[in-house]
């Protein structure tokens, strides 16, 4: 979402808060979306040497490319309170944010999650306001664990963690479901997603199928014999669903 934003325009000033990932990890990710080296070799390799000498060529073509064009993106993991969230917000005047995840923003002096999560949702929203720095915001939650012990395991909103501030302040509510990782038998289809929009202030919910490359880090659009596969499927256990209640 970030690579795509900041290539519409190379005015766009973006900032990821790293939370969970280091930036090293964002980078290479960067590497396999803008090259033709897959994410598993980038992974592997412990430094420039383990490449191929065509492969290092590639490397040193992205990063220009990285450096040209995304000379406006700035990622921060060492970040962890929201006073210096804002601070950096306010001093890079960003058209586009991105907190990954939500639930480790710490605020200092309090310590409830539901309380911090209020907070942080309230400060941001209030912030991100046309009259105010006018930016657009996403921000990554976790997930209750127990959704991986029901029968069906696609995500709702009560699904959030400390749900009740995220799913009251957000404007849209967009869950990736992959359904492999649950039960390979239900859901075979090993690239395919199912991106569900909970919540749409400003539209109706609806779900996209779509397909994921891990070698490229990027979704596309999945072929029509891959789309009536999952809706074949989605049907079949949507019965199975519904038999089961």
């Amino acid at each position: 979402l970030m690579k795509d934003y900041i290539k519409q325009n190379p005015d766009n000033v973006g900032i990821m808060f790293n939370l969970l990932m280091l930036n090293t990890e964002i980078i290479k990710k960067l590497l396999a979306m803008e090259s033709n080296i897959s994410y598993t070799r980038i992974r592997e390799a412990k430094n420039i040497s383990d490449f191929t000498d065509p492969e290092q060529v590639e490397i040193k073509r992205v990063q220009e490319v990285l450096k040209t064009q995304y000379k406006n993106l700035h990622m921060f993991e060492n970040i962890r309170t929201l006073d210096k969230i804002m601070f950096q917000i306010n001093k890079l005047h960003p058209d586009l944010v991105i907190i990954d995840y939500i639930q480790l923003v710490r605020i200092d002096g309090v310590k409830i999650v539901r309380e911090v999560m209020a907070k942080v949702m309230e400060d941001i929203e209030w912030e991100s306001k046309p009259k105010n720095s006018n930016f657009a915001t996403i921000m990554v939650s976790q997930l209750n664990r127990e959704i991986k012990d029901r029968f069906d395991p696609k995500p709702t909103l009560t699904d959030f963690k400390e749900s009740g501030a995220i799913e009251e302040g957000c404007e849209t509510a967009i869950m990736p479901f992959y359904g492999h990782s649950f039960d390979a038998v239900r859901y075979p289809e090993k690239q395919m997603y199912e991106v569900m929009i909970r919540k749409n202030r400003f539209g109706l919910p609806s779900n996209y199928a779509v397909c994921w490359d891990g070698e490229k880090q990027n979704f596309y659009k999945p072929s029509v014999v891959q789309l009536d596969t999952f809706k074949q499927i989605s049907k079949k256990n949507e019965r199975k669903s519904s038999a089961t209640l």
